[in-house]
């Protein structure tokens, strides 16, 4: 895991934000740090900055996840965002709300495998460093230098 935080140092500008998010059927979920959709991978193990919301509202309460209205959703996103698409989650590409954020007009939305990034045991919560590490890579080394 360490190997992998380091192949991302100095990729991301210091202070861009990661929001992680679920769709679960039709049910908007934000994630934290906890066993949620990678956020051990996002913010314990690489060190990725959350948005100020999910850091005080999540992170800081030991809250693993929290559900909300898509309303919602401008205010818990960041710069980027990690989307997990889970039981049945079908999301609505050109809702307004979606469209409206900035990190989906600037084409900052890494979809995440729900196979890959339920489980999280420490074998799965490896692999899914290495995947973020790799997403960040690509992404970061070819447009936010």
């Amino acid at each position: 895991m360490k190997a992998a935080k380091d192949s991302i140092q100095g990729l991301v500008k210091e202070g861009t934000t990661f929001s992680n998010f679920s769709l679960f059927g039709k049910e908007w979920y934000i994630n934290g740090d906890g066993v949620n959709r990678g956020g051990q991978a996002i913010y314990q193990q690489l060190g990725l900055k959350a948005p100020d919301i999910v850091q005080k509202e999540l992170i800081d309460q030991d809250k693993d996840t929290v559900a909300i209205s898509e309303e919602k959703l401008a205010d818990y996103a960041g710069d980027y965002i990690f989307l997990d698409l889970s039981n049945g989650g079908s999301l609505d590409e050109g809702s307004a709300v979606w469209s409206s954020l900035d990190a989906v007009k600037n084409n900052r939305v890494f979809k995440l495998d729900g196979e890959r990034f339920w489980p999280y045991d420490p074998l799965a919560v490896e692999a899914q460093v290495q995947e973020i590490a790799d997403m960040i890579k690509e992404r970061f080394g070819k447009t936010e230098n």
